[in-house]
């Protein structure tokens, strides 16, 4: 699936209450990892990044970020194929993404009922 973070600036990030003191950790977790992507790419590290991707991809949906577990299977897929000059746009995206994404706090009642509906 090919992702395109400008299309995804001022996005609705569905969260449940219960994980909403911790969206401004999680936040600040990915921007220092999207540095830490950009120097891993620096030195062509595409272990890390992999590694990296693999992790958004299985943890950043959990948070409501399914945007971003979807940019964690590119950056997968891209690392394994070692294409910096695909990687390098996605990554610097992701600090814009993070910035503009709005996010919408729901009871769990709420968010049962947005689930339903997707």
């Amino acid at each position: 699936m090919q992702v395109s973070a400008n299309s995804k600036f001022n996005e609705k990030v569905f969260v449940e209450d219960f994980l909403a003191e911790h969206i401004p950790k999680f936040i600040a977790s990915k921007k220092e990892e999207q540095q830490k992507l950009l120097e891993a790419l620096k030195r062509q590290d595409f272990a890390f990044i992999k590694k990296i991707g693999h992790n958004w991809k299985g943890v950043c949906s959990s948070y409501g970020f399914r945007y971003l577990s979807d940019l964690g299977a590119q950056i997968e897929l891209l690392a394994e194929q070692q294409k910096a000059e695909e990687l390098e746009p996605l990554i610097s995206s992701v600090n814009g993404y993070l910035d503009n994404a709005q996010i919408v706090v729901l009871s769990e009642s709420e968010m049962d009922e947005y689930l339903k509906n997707q």
